[in-house]
């Protein structure tokens, strides 16, 4: 991992918290894409690991990317950990549930299709099988825009 300037100037700080409760932020926030314990990955390596909120957090994470001017995908807990830090970007990309890139106004979150298992240090993880990306506008979110 890198510097952590460029993250921790944005709030962004390893082992990062959006809720004491999981369930209850779910609750509170239903239509939200929101990865607990997720890790952020650029081909330079792992820069980050903690919760995400793509909806809240969509517009800090790309002016992140901006700045480090590289793509950074983003990982489910299990997907980012194991052995991940060994594994080429390329691979790693296939299974990342998000990608930023710099200087665009949207970034790219995975369509899922179903389920398959990825082998990570001996453990078999399923998860979603994605089938391409769709397109998610970034923009500034705050709590007047939350539907209710």
């Amino acid at each position: 991992m890198r510097d952590k300037t460029v993250f921790e100037k944005h709030n962004f700080r390893n082992g990062r918290m959006i809720s004491g409760s999981k369930s209850g932020y779910r609750r509170w926030y239903p239509n939200h894409d929101v990865i607990f314990n997720a890790n952020i990955f650029t081909k330079s390596g792992k820069e980050f690991h903690g919760d995400l909120d793509l909806t809240k957090d969509c517009l800090p994470l790309q002016r992140i990317c901006n700045e480090l001017g590289e793509e950074m995908i983003v990982l489910s807990e299990m997907l980012g950990r194991f052995g991940a830090e060994d594994r080429p970007y390329e691979e790693l990309e296939v299974d990342a549930h998000a990608k930023f890139i710099p200087n665009k106004r949207q970034y790219l979150e995975r369509r899922y299709v179903g389920l398959h298992g990825v082998t990570i240090d001996k453990m078999t993880v399923i998860t979603g099988k994605g089938d391409g990306w769709r397109r998610v506008r970034v923009r500034k979110w705050s709590e007047r825009s939350k539907k209710r």
